[in-house]
């Protein structure tokens, strides 16, 4: 048992330590220690040397913080609408009516003194206090949390300070990941069981929450809890470009601090606050399905609402996509879990499919369904790649108010921002994207298409908004079909030529160009046809219909005919094999197998094997 007693604190502690088998106590029974998240089957433990982020728990009274980043600055580094904290818990709140004394070491020359906070941001009304060197008197008249504060708006992250608690002061439960023990975990909620709030704190998350909420939860390992949180906060990192590949490109100073509030639901804001409410948003954090084996809570609440401290507000005005953009961070997220999501697909797409078949002039984005609104960045990172949200992120950061206007942060007027979006977008992709966010209800002013236009960049050979993941081949968009026995050869038309009969054979992809490009268009609800983007009258063909083994594949003009009409037989990701619909016996074939430039395209018997099995890819 860890005794209130200040100075017999340590000692307990190391007791307990030394006899570790006979401290442990388990989690609860129904979680078994539950389930680490996947990716996360071993927590790392951490020693006491360890820091969480930029504070190290020397000891249960004395803490060593590392000089930060302010979290206003670091903000406006990041371009995002929300900042991450920057402020650490201590697990301690001071005694009423006694003398709070705390001793202040500085390491270093920095002239920047830390500040103690009582009260947790946006739950009490704080009283802060700056600490100068040596001893420091305080006699607060608020008996809440303290919380630790050591930043600047231009850091030296080489100086440090200490702070050590002398007296004045009580332990409120504090998990540390990877330090606290079972053991010294239950003995904190017993011996601290009048503490109003609990705190876990990982490397990039901490979480506050009521006692009595917390006592729902005490059969879940905390270790699992804030590993995954942890795990969350990473994703958004990445594919917001935030690699630590420079200074401006680096991970956030501080943390992402989650925590109960009295009313609402679930909601982000400044601090790095994620605030949540009631059961069914608490729920998200300690049951999840990716946290609790058997579970079927779903955590997309919250990686949403941690999404909002990523979004960047130069190109997402909030009245259009404040609440879509989140969604970016949490679909990448569910993606880790969840290998084969695919979110342009099945009710998704059939949703963004009837709003973009709407007139341009009908469309209104604003009051599109935020779920929609996400398929547009969707379409774009399937286009151009996971890489191509990650490079966004990075432009924006590294070139807005450089290369585009800074947008004004109050404005009402969205054309900036949505402006800077297609503008970046289109820079990052190497393709001018207008049409595309035109499709999507931009309705973009003039003075924002010229500054694309001065980008000088070609439009993509596929138009992007048709793009999904659930037609095995799209229509309307251009493909190279590259044989399976060499994917760097492609079926390509001979010479470039465009006249009736120009022969379909195999060459290498060093160059794509329009010999070897074919659009997709549906001949019926099963067949397709590939027009040659040479000239798109015509199309590939068995010669004269034929049905023998051998016969030529080559171009001809347009007319649906059965020599014309193929169909797409799965193979596998991307990969088809292709029947004429004139030789239903027959797959479009690699004459011999080889992979040499010219190597005829032919028809011939099913074999099912790799010089019948071509790799479709799409190209912009």
């Amino acid at each position: 048992m860890i005794m209130k007693n200040v100075k017999t604190l340590s000692l307990s502690l190391s007791l307990c330590l030394l006899s570790l088998t006979s401290c442990s106590k388990n989690f609860g029974p129904e979680s078994k220690k539950a389930d680490l998240a996947p990716g996360l089957t071993k927590v790392a433990l951490a020693s006491s040397a360890t820091y969480f982020s930029n504070i190290k728990y020397e000891s249960t009274s004395k803490f060593t913080i590392r000089q930060s980043t302010e979290y206003v600055t670091d903000g406006n580094r990041l371009r995002t609408a929300l900042s991450y904290s920057d402020f650490d818990p201590t697990g301690l709140k001071p005694i009423a009516g006694t003398a709070l004394q705390v001793q202040v070491t500085f390491h270093g020359g920095s002239t920047v003194k830390p500040v103690l906070i009582v009260g947790t941001p946006e739950l009490d009304t704080e009283q802060t206090y700056t600490l100068n060197a040596g001893l420091n008197t305080i006699n607060p008249t608020l008996i809440k949390n303290m919380y630790l504060q050591y930043v600047s708006a231009t850091p030296n992250t080489n100086d440090s300070v200490t702070v050590e608690f002398i007296s004045g002061y009580t332990q409120v439960p504090l998990f540390k990941l990877g330090q606290t023990t079972a053991a010294e975990w239950a003995d904190q909620l017993t011996t601290f069981s009048d503490a109003e709030y609990v705190t876990l704190t990982g490397q990039k998350n901490y979480i506050l929450l009521t006692r009595s909420r917390y006592n729902n939860y005490t059969s879940t390992d905390p270790n699992t809890v804030l590993a995954a949180v942890d795990l969350i906060i990473s994703r958004e990192n990445e594919i917001s470009g935030l690699d630590n590949s420079s200074t401006l490109h680096r991970e956030p100073d501080g943390k992402v601090c989650i925590i109960e509030k009295n009313s609402g639901y679930m909601d982000a804001t400044h601090k790095g606050l994620v605030r949540l409410t009631g059961a069914a948003a608490w729920d998200k954090v300690f049951k999840a399905k990716n946290i609790v084996s058997g579970s079927t809570v779903d955590q997309w609440g919250l990686w949403h609402e941690i999404g909002h401290l990523h979004q960047l507000w130069p190109i997402t005005p909030y009245t259009v996509l404040g609440e879509a953009a989140p969604n970016i961070y949490a679909s990448y997220t569910k993606k880790y879990y969840e290998p084969t999501y695919r979110y342009v697909s099945g009710t998704n797409w059939m949703n963004a499919k009837v709003y973009l078949a709407q007139p341009d002039a009908a469309k209104n984005l604003a009051a599109a369904e935020n779920y929609t609104k996400l398929m547009m960045f969707e379409q774009l990172m399937l286009a151009f790649g996971e890489d191509f949200m990650k490079n966004l992120h990075k432009m924006v950061r590294e070139e807005i108010g450089i290369t585009y206007p800074l947008p004004n942060r109050n404005t009402t007027n969205v054309d900036e921002r949505l402006g800077a979006l297609a503008f970046y977008a289109s820079k990052t992709s190497g393709k001018n994207l207008t049409n595309f966010f035109q499709k999507w209800g931009f309705n973009l002013s003039s003075s924002r298409i010229a500054l694309i236009s001065a980008l000088n960049l070609p439009e993509p050979a596929t138009d992007v908004s048709l793009i999904n993941s659930d037609d095995a081949l799209i229509e309307g968009a251009y493909y190279s079909l590259n044989s399976k026995l060499n994917q760097n050869t492609v079926l390509t038309v001979k010479n470039g030529a465009t006249a009736n009969g120009t022969v379909i054979e195999l060459m290498d992809n060093a160059t794509l160009n329009n010999s070897k490009l074919w659009l997709v268009r549906k001949a019926n609800a099963t067949e397709y046809n590939f027009k040659s983007r040479l000239d798109t009258s015509k199309v590939m063909a068995v010669a004269a219909a034929g049905t023998a083994n051998g016969t030529q594949v080559r171009i001809w003009t347009y007319d649906n005919g059965p020599a014309q009409r193929w169909t797409a037989n799965s193979r596998g990701t991307s990969t088809f094999s292709f029947t004429p619909a004139c030789a239903p016996s027959s797959r479009l074939d690699v004459n011999g197998g080889s992979t040499a430039n010219g190597t005829k395209i032919q028809i011939w018997a099913t074999s099912s094997t790799d010089k019948q099995d071509f790799v479709s890819v799409i190209q912009f």
